[in-house]
């Protein structure tokens, strides 16, 4: 059943007043609960053995313990996460979900959007999206931003709750409002691309350039492409650099990538280009895929020249099939188009064909029209650029 255990229940309806009290009675009984974990090691400790391990771990269990049986209802919660963390066996799995489910129970948002984490993921259990969704509904009533960051992604993929674009970006603004910078991110997205009657672009560029303002390298990153598309906001290469370097200088890989290709561009030395070929290369391999396909998106179709190089964008998706040579439909998408800008019409139809027929198969939702028109351009030799 899709459920929150039993015993998880009735906590949640907890007044205000007993979760005030609940919270001065921990505060003053047991602050480092409040404001800190438990650590496994000792800090001063060097490189100590495993059994050292075993004892410090054990001597924290053992006081963990007795502060629950002494009436600590904060203990479960860094009991599950030790146990969790530990994870020297199966008993130690079993152990800490138990913890985390008597935590969750008392109504402690922390261990419910732990247990969220642990159900979500399959980790150590059968995976079971609705109960992680149930569980990160319970921390999301209490404030918890990650919980709340995490439903929106849900929702926006239709895991174990339905897709809902509106519901998603609902989500990221309350986390957004909570000082979540990644959803401010997404939230801002949702105004510059969402529905028509749900968008606002002009805020969404201004929350944007507020992020970005205060470096947050993503939303830097995504205004320096918007402003070399001149799409919501006026074409104007200048301030798509200055928002390009920024996000670079703050650490977004796919805006330093972006940089060295424009100076492979301007580079005659075939040596120096090898060089920088490789740093790119090297950048790349410490992508997450998502960023991946992001990258080669760019290098494949942005309207912006100096971005755009084919080949590079071909080594990237190509380095993402997995054993069967499969990827999802999204990606699949990229890849048709990287091929399209090497001149690989053959294959860019084939692949964007590909992508289709899986949407078609494995989604309730009809395919965007965007694909079709892409594959259109493919079967007439002809390239796609945003």
């Amino acid at each position: 059943m899709n459920t929150l255990p039993t015993t998880a229940r009735a906590p949640f309806y907890m007044t205000g007043t007993m979760r005030l009290i609940l919270f001065v009675f921990l505060l003053l009984a047991a602050p480092e609960y409040i404001f800190s974990q438990p650590l496994l090691l000792n800090k001063d400790s060097e490189k100590p053995t495993e059994s050292e391990r075993d004892k410090e771990f054990q001597r924290i269990i053992d006081d963990l313990i007795s502060r629950r049986n002494s009436g600590d209802m904060a203990a479960p919660v860094y009991l599950g996460d030790n146990y969790l963390r530990w994870n020297r066996n199966k008993e130690d799995i079993e152990t800490g979900i138990f913890y985390l489910e008597e935590a969750a129970g008392y109504g402690f948002a922390e261990a419910q959007s732990m247990l969220g984490y642990v159900y979500l993921k399959g980790v150590h259990v059968e995976r079971d999206p609705k109960k992680a969704a149930q569980l990160f509904i319970a921390a999301a009533q209490q404030g918890k931003a990650d919980a709340l960051r995490v439903l929106a992604e849900m929702h926006l993929s239709g895991d174990g709750v339905d897709s809902d674009k509106d519901i998603a970006a609902s989500y990221f603004k309350r986390a957004a409002e909570l000082g979540d910078r990644y959803s401010a991110y997404q939230y801002a997205r949702s105004l510059i691309w969402g529905a028509e009657e749900s968008s606002n672009k002009e805020l969404g560029v201004l929350l944007l350039t507020d992020l970005a303002e205060r470096q947050y390298s993503r939303a830097g990153f995504l205004l320096s492409n918007l402003y070399l598309n001149g799409k919501h906001v006026p074409y104007n290469p200048s301030i798509a650099q200055k928002w390009l370097t920024q996000a670079a200088k703050n650490g977004s890989l796919p805006a330093k990538i972006l940089e060295l290709q424009i100076n492979y561009g301007k580079e005659d030395s075939s040596e120096k280009k090898t060089l920088i070929r490789e740093k790119q290369t090297e950048l790349a391999g410490s992508l997450k895929n998502k960023e991946k396909n992001e990258i080669a998106w760019a290098m494949a179709t942005h309207s912006y020249q100096p971005f755009r190089d084919g080949e590079f964008s071909v080594w990237v998706m190509e380095g993402m099939l997995d054993s069967e040579g499969q990827l999802p439909p999204a990606y699949l998408d990229t890849l048709a188009a990287a091929y399209a800008a090497t001149g690989n019409f053959e294959d860019a139809v084939k692949t964007q064909s590909q992508a289709i027929e899986m949407i078609e198969v494995r989604s309730s939702e009809p395919v965007a029209k965007g694909f079709f028109d892409r594959l259109a351009l493919y079967e007439n030799k002809k390239q796609y650029i945003q």
